[in-house]
C-alpha cells in the first residue's frame, strides 16, 4: 500500500552558501566563491509530501518506509565573511583582510528529510567603512546553500 499526504506550512531553515557566482564586473571576470563562512536564516513558503509506502516481510508483518521531500521558496539574511583587497576596492586599500558581510536575498529549496539543497539569488553588503570601495557592495550573486530544517 502506498500513501501520499501532503502538507504546507511556514518553513525555518539554516543555510550555508557553499558557492556564489559572481558576473563580470568593473574589470574583473566571473568570480566563483566558495566558503563555508557565509551562514544565514531562510523563511519560506514550504510544501512538504510524505510518501509512506507498506511492504509485506516474509514473516507476514508490514514494514513502513516513509520518504519526506519538501520544496520551499522564501528569503534569507545572515552573516559572512569576503576577501577585501586592493584588487576588489579598485587600488583604494592597501591592505588585505577578511570583511564581514550580511548576504541575503531569496531562495528556492530542495528538501529530503532534514536536509535541504538550494538555489540562490543575493547580494553581499559589506558591514564596515570601506563598503563604498568594495566593488560587490550590493551587487547581484547566484548561489548553492545547503542547509538543515529548524521546525
Amino acid at each position: 500500500n502506498d500513501y501520499l499526504l501532503k502538507q504546507n506550512t511556514f518553513d525555518i531553515d539554516f543555510l550555508s552558501i557553499l558557492l556564489k557566482y559572481r558576473p563580470a564586473l568593473q574589470g574583473f571576470p566571473n568570480q566563483l566563491n566558495t566558503s563555508i563562512l557565509n551562514g544565514a536564516v531562510y523563511l519560506g513558503y514550504r510544501t512538504d509530501l510524505f510518501h509512506l509506502r507498506y511492504k509485506k516481510t516474509p514473516f507476514e508483518t508490514y514494514k513502513r518506509e516513509i520518504t519526506h521531500y519538501g520544496f520551499s521558496f522564501g528569503v534569507f539574511s545572515g552573516i559572512g565573511a569576503t576577501r577585501i583587497d586592493e584588487y576588489v576596492t579598485q587600488n583604494a586599500l592597501t591592505i588585505q583582510y577578511d570583511g564581514m558581510v550580511n548576504p541575503s536575498g531569496v531562495a528556492a529549496i530542495l528538501a529530503l528529510n532534514k536536509l535541504s539543497f538550494g538555489l540562490t539569488f543575493g547580494v553581499d553588503h559589506l558591514l564596515d567603512k570601506n563598503r563604498k570601495v568594495w566593488i560587490y557592495h550590493g551587487k547581484p550573486w547566484m548561489g548553492l546553500s545547503v542547509g538543515l530544517n529548524l521546525n
